[in-house]
């Protein structure tokens, strides 16, 4: 379904490459690998259109292939009719050992089956992955050619499944180690791929094991050690797992109120707090390939694939989507780091986190404000395995407009988003301090420990419209962001750290704008309160605090919302 296109030069311009023609509406392309008896003869077959939208049936006989694309500019030509096509190397050993000595062999493969220099297919087609996947035959993952000793891993595994305890030696632990650090478990794609699959067939050079017996294989107590011992690998091989052992029991394709296909596994919010560190060669497919995963009724329009938008306007449309149009944003194309800035309020923190490395996901201990403000008694809340752990200190938010809360974690002069909006429902407040939070969402960070914007300013243009004015523009921007983080402290009950952000504050504004200025009287002030608070929740004696300061009473508090201060002031009556 092509036509030969004049070349010259090195091999990623053959003389003759295949030129594509346009698909029909509802079809995909699949490609029919031609067999050969001879191992080392060149690639040959034909692409041709297949009307996979328009057919009733559920599964469909061809395969389709999971792989790494590999190095761009290794590669290699096979032949399309008379015709040629560069492929990568990676591809082109897969496609070798996938082809019969005597029959032919239909599969789907992305590089080969979209045209990936058309935009518009690529996009269209792209949405139709978890469908093309889902309804394939089986599923194939090519896990490369065997080297490094991870051709001895797939057959321990195998013995693995059979006999939990029969495998335990130094060759086999580091071979299985081997194969595990492949770069196809880190893909993001991977996991669309194996959660459509009916059937899965995992493929190392020449040799095969059934996608169901890998997984039984990896997660018996055999290989228990490597987890313990390499607790990052754990984490990059854990969800692909648990994805392919439960594809078999996975509706495949759940339609979607906007005609679009998804597998319906979690909403979409959730699938990025967990999978947004996962790599893949475009940053767009980093949402991409969860939207088909996802369970929104309905995704935007403006966020499904189409790979001609910039992607700061993609990033900067998902962040309206999630947390609503009421915050201020900031991205670049060049970056998976976005900052933005919104008016909310505190719902609650982390108390306590018990997890462990085997198990999935965490037990998180919440203290969550009542109706009345006051913050209550801890609640248990399960979270399943993210790409960020939550860890205790961090605070939960709400954000106008935005219709779930976002946990956050303290970054020096701002906080990081480590949960965007997970489905957790918490009483809201009657009344409540409105509060300005200055956010970061790092993709590439999997530990939410940026430290300072300033980290941030490198990769993004930071002009940000909230600062104030001109007024000492080389300082007030940090110190404005210093003070918005010390009244989240300080409303989150976290006094401590609230009077260390809110003294720099002080500090700094005495040296630029002087002790008169009312942001500088503001700033003491606000001081004096915490100082009050932290002598009536530690008992100190009155010449600890500074004499400025004594002589404070407790009435003359801009807020009793502190459910501990209340107490104290029950017990004092003041003092």
């Amino acid at each position: 379904m092509g036509q030969a296109e004049s070349y010259e030069g090195n091999i990623n311009c053959p003389v003759n490459r295949y030129r594509y023609s346009p698909l029909p509406q509802g079809c995909i392309r699949l490609l029919r690998l031609l067999p050969s008896e001879k191992s080392d003869s060149r690639l040959q077959g034909h692409l041709f259109n297949y009307p996979l939208g328009l057919l009733a049936a559920k599964t469909h006989l061809y395969e389709a292939l999971s792989y790494v694309w590999g190095d761009l500019n290794n590669s290699r030509l096979i032949s399309l009719g008379n015709y040629d096509f560069p492929v990568t190397k990676n591809l082109h050993t897969a496609l070798l050992y996938l082809r019969d000595q005597y029959i032919e062999r239909i599969i789907w493969v992305d590089a080969l089956c979209i045209n990936q220099e058309d935009l518009n297919e690529k996009g269209e087609q792209v949405r139709r992955m978890a469908e093309i996947y889902s309804k394939a035959s089986r599923v194939i993952v090519w896990l490369g050619h065997m080297e490094n000793h991870s051709n001895e891993a797939l057959e321990p595994i195998r013995i693995a499944a059979q006999r939990p305890h029969g495998v335990d030696d130094k060759l086999t632990r580091e071979a299985v180690f081997c194969l595990l650090r492949r770069p196809w478990f880190e893909r993001i794609w991977v996991l669309q791929e194996v959660a459509s699959a009916r059937q899965i067939l995992i493929k190392g050079g020449d040799t095969e094991m059934d996608g169901y017996v890998f997984c039984t294989g990896l997660t018996s107590k055999s290989f228990k050690y490597l987890y313990k011992d390499f607790p990052d690998l754990h984490t990059v091989v854990r969800p692909v797992i648990f994805l392919m052992s439960e594809s078999l029991f996975r509706p495949k394709v759940v339609e979607r109120t906007s005609n679009e296909f998804s597998l319906n596994i979690r909403p979409l919010s959730e699938l990025l707090d967990m999978y947004h560190t996962r790599k893949a060669t475009k940053q767009h497919d980093k949402l991409f390939a969860l939207i088909g995963m996802s369970s929104d009724a309905s995704i935007p329009t403006d966020l499904l694939p189409d790979y001609s938008t910039p992607w700061a306007q993609l990033f900067e449309r998902l962040i309206r989507y999630l947390l609503g149009g009421d915050v201020a944003i900031r991205t670049c194309d060049t970056s998976e780091r976005v900052l933005k800035s919104g008016s909310g309020y505190i719902l609650g923190k982390v108390l306590s986190v018990t997890s462990s490395q085997h198990e999935d996901g965490q037990d998180v201990g919440l203290a969550t404000r009542d109706i009345d403000g006051s913050f209550g008694p801890e609640t248990q809340w399960r979270l399943p395995a993210i790409a960020k752990p939550v860890q205790v200190g961090d605070l939960i938010c709400q954000l106008r407009g935005a219709a779930k809360p976002t946990i956050i974690r303290l970054c020096h002069d701002h906080f990081s988003i480590i949960l965007i909006a997970p489905s957790l429902e918490l009483k809201q407040p009657v009344s409540n301090t409105s509060l300005v939070f200055f956010l970061s969402w790092d993709w590439q960070d999997a530990h939410g420990k940026l430290s300072n914007l300033d980290d941030a300013q490198r990769s993004v243009d930071y002009s940000l419209p909230w600062h104030w004015g001109n007024q000492c523009a080389a300082c007030s921007s940090e110190l404005h962001e210093l003070w918005c983080t010390g009244l989240i402290l300080d409303e989150a009950e976290e006094y401590r750290l609230a009077e260390n952000k809110l003294q720099q504050v002080l500090s700094g504004y005495e040296e630029t704008i002087g002790a008169e200025d009312p942001r500088t009287l503001a700033c003491m002030d606000k001081l004096a309160l915490i100082h009050k608070k932290l002598e009536l929740l530690n008992d100190e004696e009155p010449n600890m605090v500074p004499e400025e300061l004594r002589g404070l009473r407790l009435s003359e508090l801009s807020s009793l919302n502190d459910w501990t201060l209340r107490l104290k002031f029950k017990q004092k009556g003041s003092f």
